[in-house]
């Protein structure tokens, strides 16, 4: 039978057309002035994060194994803001950006930003059918328990964003910002699992889309360095996580993220 061809999510298609058309809109905005896009400083960007994940659905499915269930309202958690290590940048949460000017207010900039998803030990609704027999009842999932589905290698967004930035204060001191940010990316995870006694850890690998939104304060401390924090939305759509035994699960979360950043601009100041 051959296979069908995966469609793009209508949601995706339309995020990504936003951003294009951003994009165009604000190029061809500088040609009519006269002004050249890309014509500014570089910058770059390191920072940590916190985030709440809302509760959501869990589908998981293994034709072989007779595997085709839902989690109802299962719980999960990111992890620590910051290790027992701070200076093990794998071990925090944290975003780094590559981003430049791009017209007026507007920047442009690729973004990653390693997050930790972990389900929590708890008494889950599950309805569906495991080993081919139906159920609907409670079941207890989390760490060490019968099903176990986490991303602590990285919940990991690949965006690329747009910023734009609304000027509040400027001095010979400093600059106070506030700017709005939007992105669209890929989810890239690490996924480990245990699935009633069979365990895995995966290697990085697409597993979904993700689509992020949110505003936040810049403040300049020197012509060259800067700080910022934002608050910010994540919507991610998690369609193909590969879990232990050749089970595959998806997911859809929204979460809720506190950045706190370090920036410098690279190179000539504009």
């Amino acid at each position: 039978m051959p296979k069908t061809k995966k469609r793009i999510p209508f949601l995706y298609r339309g995020f990504l057309l936003s951003i294009l058309w951003l994009l165009f809109y604000t190029i061809v905005s500088a040609a009519e002035k006269g002004e050249k896009p890309f014509i500014g400083n570089y910058y770059f960007v390191y920072g940590l994060n916190v985030s709440n994940i809302n509760k959501h659905d869990i589908h998981v499915t293994h034709s072989k194994k007779g595997h085709d269930f839902t989690l109802v309202n299962a719980k999960a958690i990111d992890g620590d803001f910051v290790s027992e290590n701070p200076l093990d940048i794998g071990d925090n949460q944290f975003q780094l950006r590559f981003g430049r000017r791009l017209y007026a207010n507007w920047d442009i900039e690729f973004s990653i930003e390693h997050n930790k998803y972990i389900l929590t030990n708890q008494h889950a609704r599950v309805k569906g059918r495991i080993f081919g027999e139906s159920v609907d009842r409670d079941l207890k999932v989390g760490p060490n328990e019968n099903f176990q589905l986490e991303h602590t290698d990285g919940y990991n967004h690949f965006t690329v964003n747009l910023v734009y930035k609304f000027p509040l204060i400027s001095s010979s001191d400093f600059t106070l910002d506030l700017y709005g940010v939007g992105g669209i990316g890929k989810m890239i995870p690490v996924t480990g699992s245990d699935v009633f006694g069979e365990e895995r850890d995966h290697k990085y690998r697409i597993a979904g889309n993700t689509y992020s939104g949110g505003i936040g304060l810049r403040r300049s401390f020197t012509k060259r360095c800067f700080v910022q924090s934002a608050l910010k939305t994540y919507m991610t759509d998690v369609y193909d996580a590969k879990l232990a035994g050749g089970a595959t699960a998806k997911h859809k979360t929204v979460s809720q993220t506190w950045q706190l950043e370090v920036g410098c601009y690279l190179g000539k100041l504009y």
